[in-house]
């Protein structure tokens, strides 16, 4: 009896805490975000998980996985954790193909306006080709859907568009903003970047999200766009309300189309492509069939590996990983049929055994009970947007850092540095034994750090409006360079080219001269370092691994606490003392700076 009444008092508590959440939660509406306004945060004890348990969680990823610049989580619409650890919480980074996640949830915008269906081919809509969609004589753009493209299945003008896995950053997903804008046009808009910066960026409270994408009238759908942690949230925070958003007086409206969203977290193709979905990595268990089907075992967010053979007459290629002998972990099949053209292999290079959270760790040590229905915005050098619908939570951390795992000697597996994130903050995220109700009320959050020279959107603005106004009288400016960050990052650096240093440019100048490029203050003004976490074996633990010349070391080989046998270090790249040689010709001026704070 005694143990009865025990069992009811609990229950009366947890009901009477819920009760008090709802109502402390009440004034920002459901708990479905910021809105067009600031974010606001709560006392994570609110949900009973612990403020330095997240702070100390947080403070490990940066130590295992270098080049961290933020890191937030945000949970029922609210923040329970931020660190900044490089700039401010208002630096804005390019978010490389994070990016493409956020494209899928405008598409969801789309589709709930009625604009286009995901299943009609594009040129339905008055699209055209702006890419080769016949590389075999076929012509295979008749048969394109909006959803060959959102799932990276276009076939790249080889194969019947569905068929396989042909990831993309450029000509063939550019299309998503082809319809886009062939749609809208039709409704007075001049293209994708007007609808698409009114009827989504404008409501997420990010004016400027597509302001800087730098093609026309159109959006980059390969990503890249420009954000901060707090940016990206809302894209999470969108996505994890299945479209519900609120608008500017605070009341809920159905901005997405919310059985999009739900599928956007579907294997798009089981049985073929069962690790990605709409413009989204999953962390699909492949050792579970779907329906009684096995699944493909595709695909792993690594790049790289060894590129074997190489077949003219069916496009493919095969890549193999390479591990130490003994390494308990290197048993990844080789990828023997990797669609490609020109000899070149864009796909994500691995096969992912079980699920891409922990896959990369030794057998032992790979994580148990990772949900399946994770779903992952992942752009270059572990920009991440980690998002679990089940718990209505999200954790994101933007930085540069290239991870190298001992399963996959030689790739950048993004794979690893993922898995170390989710291995340090997921025990922090496990609510403690229920202890009372002690609920706080939501907070507006403050600015965090303070930089002089922080690239910030106001910041952009501002740079925006003086390279217009820039003049040079006595030695007028002839074009410009767009320099590039080593190594081959998605940003860099423009520089005004005056007459004197370079007099007559060809009008088909594509790439800047030597000399010209020599003028340029070095790359290390301007260019951020990247972080290298990389993984190590139980022999060199203690040991700096990092090699001099080329690196610094922020952390000696050590095993990782909570596992068995994985261990890790992690190092700095330098900044080599001039720029790589693929700066870019302009014959215009500077539009704007697109340089990282370093």
């Amino acid at each position: 009896l005694r143990e009865y009444f025990a069992f009811k008092m609990a229950e009366v508590h947890h009901l009477l805490a819920a009760f008090l959440f709802f109502l402390l939660m009440k004034p920002s509406c459901c708990g479905l975000g910021p809105g067009q306004g600031a974010w606001m945060s709560v006392d994570p004890a609110n949900y009973n998980l612990s403020a330095t348990l997240l702070q100390q969680a947080a403070e490990t990823v940066q130590e295992r996985v270098p080049g961290r610049y933020c890191l937030m989580v945000i949970k029922d619409g609210y923040v329970i954790q931020e660190s900044y650890f490089h700039n401010t919480s208002e630096s804005t980074y390019e978010s490389d193909s994070l990016g493409k996640t956020m494209i899928a949830a405008l598409v969801g915008v789309a589709l709930q306006q009625g604009l286009f269906e995901l299943d009609v081919p594009i040129k339905n809509y008055g699209v055209l080709p702006q890419a080769n969609w016949s590389r075999t004589g076929i012509d295979y753009f008749p048969n394109i859907t909006m959803r060959d493209l959102i799932t990276q299945s276009t076939g790249y003008g080889l194969y019947e568009p569905g068929k396989f896995f042909t990831y993309d950053s450029e000509e063939y997903i550019q299309h998503i903003s082809y319809t886009i804008t062939a749609v809208v046009q039709k409704l007075n808009y001049t293209g994708a970047l007007q609808w698409a910066s009114e009827n989504f960026a404008d409501l997420l409270g990010l004016p400027d999200l597509f302001a800087y994408d730098g093609v026309g009238v159109d959006i980059s759908a390969g990503g890249g766009q420009m954000m901060s942690c707090r940016d990206a949230a809302r894209v999470a925070q969108l996505i994890l309300n299945k479209g519900v958003w609120l608008q500017a007086d605070g009341t809920p409206f159905q901005m997405g189309k919310s059985s999009f969203y739900e599928e956007l977290f579907q294997p798009c193709n089981p049985g073929t492509v069962d690790g990605y979905g709409f413009l989204t990595w999953l962390n699909t268990d492949m050792t579970i069939p779907y329906n009684g089907t096995p699944r493909a075992h595709c695909c792993s967010p690594r790049w790289g590996g060894e590129k074997r053979t190489y077949s003219n007459e069916t496009h493919t290629a095969q890549r193999c990983c390479t591990a130490p002998k003994k390494y308990n972990g290197s048993s990844i099949p080789c990828d023997s049929e990797l669609p490609t053209y020109d000899g070149y292999s864009r796909l994500s290079s691995e096969y992912t055994r079980k699920q891409i959270i922990g896959d990369s760790f030794p057998f032992v040590d790979q994580p148990k009970g990772v949900p399946q229905n994770i779903g992952v915005a992942m752009g270059e050098y572990a920009k991440y947007m980690i998002m679990n619908p089940d718990e209505n939570l999200a954790i994101i951390t933007l930085g540069n850092s290239r991870g190298q795992s001992l399963g996959c000697l030689g790739a950048y597996d993004d794979d690893f540095s993922l898995s170390l994130t989710w291995h340090s903050m997921s025990p922090a995220l496990v609510p403690s034994e229920f202890k009372g109700v002690t609920l706080s009320k939501p907070q507006k959050v403050k600015t965090i750090g303070h930089k002089e020279d922080d690239r910030t959107w106001e910041s952009m603005r501002r740079k925006a409006k003086e390279y217009k106004t820039i003049q040079n009288e006595d030695d007028p400016f002839v074009g410009s360079c767009l320099c590039g960050c080593p190594p081959e990052q998605g940003f860099g650096k423009c520089f005004n080219v005056p007459q004197s240093v370079f007099p007559n440019p060809s009008p088909m100048q594509r790439s800047c001269p030597s000399h010209v490029v020599a003028t340029f203050p070095p790359p290390v003004a301007f260019c951020p370092l990247v972080g290298e976490p990389a993984q190590c074996n139980a022999t060199t633990v203690g040991l700096d691994l990092c090699f001099p010349k080329t690196s610094i070391l922020t952390s000696r080989c050590s095993k990782v606490p909570g596992t068995q046998e994985l261990a890790s270090y992690g190092c700095l790249g330098k900044m080599p003392p001039t720029w790589p040689p693929f700066c870019t010709w302009q014959n215009t001026t500077c539009t704007y700076d697109p340089y990282y704070p370093p």
